[in-house]
């Protein structure tokens, strides 16, 4: 028995287009599933903050140190980079 509120009518595709809920076809492979990479919530925007406000702290000290302690500062960098 079929539903009354169901009809053989299809809706048109202009009708639902933009909507977000047309269905598009899945690409071969795994490619459909959803990439890695950044976060699209807040939590990328806090973690450059405190970046940002670490690195400010540095700059804004810089002048101050003393030309031994910026040279270990450097060679602290430096070898994190493997170099």
């Amino acid at each position: 028995m079929r539903n009354r509120a169901t009809t053989d009518d299809g809706v048109p595709e202009a009708c639902v287009a933009g909507t977000g809920f047309q269905r598009e076809p899945l690409p071969l492979g795994n490619s459909h599933l959803a990439p890695t990479g950044a976060a699209k919530s807040g939590a990328l925007g806090a973690a450059n903050q405190v970046v940002e406000a670490e690195l400010n702290e540095v700059t804004s000290t810089w002048p101050l140190l003393s030309p031994d302690l910026r040279q270990a500062i450097l060679a602290i960098v430096r070898a994190g980079q493997g170099g």
